[in-house]
């Protein structure tokens, strides 16, 4: 009898050992950390940009204030779209709770990402969009309009009649098609006329080439150069310094080194954005996404023009935002 019992127990504990092993194979890696936390993937175009250093800045001061763990990477160049998009692909394996992405090339991003919604994991697009079905949200600047007013605003510096060029993002980039559209329709509308309009991919020193061939190939035309990005604007600049011609350098994001050249009368302005709210946002509506609760499909985080009239107001509040 003992010996039938102990048999008895034996065989509970091999069906019950087997029962926890293939219960722990069949789910899916918790979305929590050890102790408990959400745990947010944060994936950005590149981290040489200072516009992606305030966009980290927001989601760090989200994920600090909300007690979430956040994980924020990003390529060391906007064209580096494999890596990126491996970048996406490590996020899902670890099967973070949600997941915030800003696509280098949208079309690229989602095969990886629509692997992410069959899991489960909440998509929610910063700064660039994609056609992704399943996404939770795109949240970012209405980039077509902010362009625009940008390109309006420069006009009127030139005045009607007068010759640009412009330099823009990556080609294939959505947001850079956006704000290379509005920037076009802008001078249009105005009288302006675009003399030239070349990709430097986000890249001060390619910017500053392709502003230095415009400059031999346009000469005394320019009268002025729009950026889609701050970082190009900068190398527009330089060229522009460097050939002593009188051509105002406009840029877009409003990071603290054009700020600093407005105040300083170097260049006209920039379009900025609110990449820190970008980032808070972000952060803020991925873990309410996580836990199931309802999110705007679009949530616009809002543009101003910066001159030389607030560029030293801005400048402050840039600077308190990255403490």
């Amino acid at each position: 009898m003992k010996r039938f019992l102990a048999i008895v127990m034996m065989v509970m504990m091999m069906v019950t050992s087997i029962g926890c092993s293939n219960q722990g194979a069949d789910q899916p890696a918790d979305s929590k950390d050890t102790q408990g936390k959400l745990k947010i993937g944060f994936v950005v175009k590149s981290l040489s940009d200072e516009h992606w250093l305030f966009v980290k800045a927001g989601a760090e001061a989200a994920a600090k204030e909300m007690d979430v763990d956040l994980e924020f990477i990003g390529p060391n160049k906007e064209t580096d779209v494999i890596e990126q998009t491996s970048m996406m692909e490590d996020m899902i394996s670890k099967n973070v709770s949600a997941l915030c992405v800003a696509p280098s090339q949208p079309d690229a991003a989602v095969a990886p990402l629509s692997k992410a919604v069959e899991k489960g994991i909440p998509v929610l697009f910063i700064d660039t969009d994609a056609k992704l079905e399943g996404k939770t949200s795109f949240i970012g600047t209405g980039n077509y309009e902010a362009s625009k007013s940008g390109a309006q605003y420069l006009a009127k510096l030139i005045g009607e009649g007068g010759k640009v060029v412009y330099i823009r993002g990556n080609l294939g980039d959505a947001t850079h098609d956006a704000r290379t559209k509005g920037a076009i329709d802008g001078f249009e509308e105005n009288g302006i006329t675009v003399l030239d309009v070349q990709p430097a991919n986000s890249e001060l020193d390619r910017a500053m080439n392709v502003m230095e061939n415009m400059i031999q190939t346009h000469g005394d035309e320019i009268k002025g150069v729009y950026s889609g990005s701050d970082i190009m604007a900068l190398g527009a600049l330089r060229a522009v310094e460097q050939s002593g011609k009188d051509i105002k350098v406009l840029g877009f994001d409003g990071t603290p080194a054009t700020i600093e050249k407005t105040i300083a009368g170097e260049m006209v302005g920039s379009v900025a954005q609110s990449p820190y709210n970008m980032g808070y946002t972000g952060v803020k509506e991925a873990i309410k996404a996580a836990k199931g609760e309802a999110v705007e499909e679009r949530i616009d985080t809002g543009s101003q023009l910066i001159n030389t009239e607030n560029a030293e107001k801005i400048m402050k509040e840039s600077e308190e935002l990255l403490k």
